[in-house]
């Protein structure tokens, strides 16, 4: 009895040592064989999907496979075109894994009898070939077996899908490259032509139409007067004749009803106050005036200008005293504001567009520069009193 125990168990583990071991060749035909000595004489078979290392060794393997059925003489097997349309409308690949429930599906729209499903696995760095028959009626399985695969049958060959996956992702990242480059080289060009394009039109745009009609020296336009806005100089006015015309705008000081002093100069103009004798409020003013001597351009005869103009800005500040008494400290004498002797000047540039309405209205705006630091714009409106 002992001796018996033993046997069984050195057969067993000589078994699992010394396992069996097949090429796909050899695997794929005795599957054939013992699938063909399983199903009825006749019958339609369908080798659905393999799942394997690539699509080559899929196609190779399910070739292997119907070769193997059709050489049995007892099945008639469905053409792989028909397989491969029905598995894209499904939404499936041969190179997928597919269900039984899904296997049994596309069998019923094949009209196949019964459908050949499988996978290729690598557990613990062994191959094997799993291979399932399924009855398409009943989704009764009618075949299933396990084929160890030799490992030097496939090492090469997953090396080699290997070294042509890197060369796929390789030519993959040449073609992202190129073609990034390509869209570069085209935003490039499209960006070159938007900037001539927009040159040319700026051209344009500063280009005078000289004829009778427009606003060039010789204009039918013969005086021009209008109101100049501007949000710190409010006080303004436009005078223009021929093209040619001038901006001025007037700075009012807000006084609050005090008089004006202009002692206690030192010799920068700045005042000097003896602190004994005066007191600062702190309260500050300025006033001044703005000019701008231009020429507008023709842009759209009759109707658009662009006036161009160079000027200067002339300001003086004004600062609060009180006046105290010097024979009483903290009694006020009088309260006055006192002005700096020099005043501040800083160059002006503008540019801007005009609109003529009616041939009489005129409304428009500029933007305004002071020693290319400070910003402003204005609003001008003015009527043509008569033209030629």
């Amino acid at each position: 009895m002992n001796r018996k125990i033993v046997f069984i168990l050195l057969f067993f583990i000589s078994s699992k040592i010394f396992s069996q071991q097949y090429t796909i060749d050899e695997a794929t035909k005795t599957a054939s064989q013992e699938i063909s000595q399983k199903i009825t004489v006749g019958s339609i078979f369908a080798v659905v999907s393999i799942k394997s290392l690539s699509d080559d060794l899929t196609s190779h393997i399910i070739s292997l496979l119907e070769t193997g059925l059709v050489n049995t003489e007892k099945l008639q097997i469905v053409s792989r075109q028909r397989i491969q349309t029905v598995l894209n409308e499904q939404d499936f690949g041969m190179s997928g894994y597919v269900d039984d429930v899904s296997a049994q599906r596309i069998g019923k729209i094949l009209g196949a009898s019964y459908v050949l499903t499988g996978d290729m696995v690598k557990p613990e760095n062994k191959y094997y070939l799993n291979i399932q028959v399924l009855e398409t009626e009943t989704a009764r399985i009618m075949y299933s077996r396990s084929f160890e695969i030799r490992n030097n049958d496939l090492r090469n060959y997953e090396q080699l899908i290997a070294i042509r996956q890197r060369q796929e992702q390789s030519e993959r990242e040449q073609l992202i490259k190129d073609e990034e480059r390509r869209q570069k080289e085209e935003i490039s060009r499209i960006k070159a032509q938007e900037r001539k394009r927009s040159w040319d039109n700026f051209v344009n745009l500063l280009s005078p139409n000289f004829n009778s009609e427009n606003w060039t020296p010789v204009s039918p336009i013969s005086f021009q007067l209008g109101y100049n806005y501007e949000l710190n100089i409010p006080l303004g006015f436009t005078i223009g004749t021929y093209g040619l015309y001038t901006s001025w705008n007037f700075l009012m000081p807000e006084l609050s009803g005090y008089g004006i002093g202009y002692s206690g100069y030192d010799g920068d103009g700045k005042v000097t106050l003896s602190p004994e004798d005066y007191h600062d409020r702190g309260n500050r003013t300025v006033k001044g005036f703005e000019w701008v001597l231009g020429y507008k351009i023709n842009l759209i005869t009759g109707f658009l200008m662009l006036p161009i103009g160079f000027g200067a800005s002339r300001t003086n500040e004004l600062r609060l005293f009180d006046h105290i008494y010097s024979f009483s400290p903290g009694k006020i004498q009088s309260t006055q504001w006192e002005e700096q002797a020099n005043w501040t000047t800083k160059f002006v540039a503008e540019i801007g567009l005009e609109v003529v309405l009616a041939k009489y209205v005129i409304i428009g705006g500029t933007y305004r520069i002071r020693d290319f630091i400070e910003k402003s714009f204005t609003i001008s409106a003015g009527v043509i009193f008569f033209d030629m």
